[in-house]
C-alpha cells in the first residue's frame, strides 16, 4: 500500500474563479509565512472554448498568467514582494485600553475602567 505522493508547495498558486457568464478569472494566491493574499490579474479565460481561436487564447492568456506567477514568486522569495506578517503591529491590549480610557470624555468613563479592572 503507498502512501500519497509528497509534492513541494509553492508559495505563489494560479487559480480561476468562474463568473456567472461562464468564463474564468485567474488570480494569484499567496501564502507565505502564514500570511495569505490574493492578487487578481484581471486575466480571463473562455469558459468552453468553442474553436480553435478561442482554444489558442486561452493559451496564451494562461502562459501570461503562469510568466506573472513566476515572477510574483521570485519577487516573494528574495524579499522585494511584500506581504504583512500576523506579528506586525501586535500591540498588548492593556496598555491600548488604557490609552482609549485616558482620552475618553463620555460620562460612562467609569464603567470603562472597571472592565480594565477586570482583565
Amino acid at each position: 500500500m503507498q502512501g500519497k505522493k509528497q509534492t513541494a508547495k509553492e508559495p505563489v498558486k494560479l487559480r480561476e474563479k468562474k463568473l456567472k457568464n461562464g468564463n474564468l478569472s485567474l488570480y494569484l494566491d499567496f501564502y507565505y509565512e502564514g500570511v495569505r493574499e490574493f492578487e487578481f490579474l484581471k486575466l480571463y479565460l473562455i469558459g468552453k472554448p468553442k474553436d480553435k481561436q478561442e482554444r489558442q487564447s486561452n493559451a496564451t492568456v494562461l502562459e501570461l498568467a503562469q510568466r506573472i506567477k513566476a515572477k510574483r514568486t521570485e519577487e516573494l522569495l528574495t524579499g522585494a514582494l511584500n506581504l504583512s506578517s500576523k506579528n506586525q503591529g501586535t500591540v498588548d491590549f492593556v496598555q491600548y485600553y488604557q490609552a482609549y480610557i485616558n482620552q475618553y470624555t463620555k460620562a460612562d468613563h467609569r464603567v470603562l475602567s472597571a472592565c480594565l479592572a477586570k482583565i
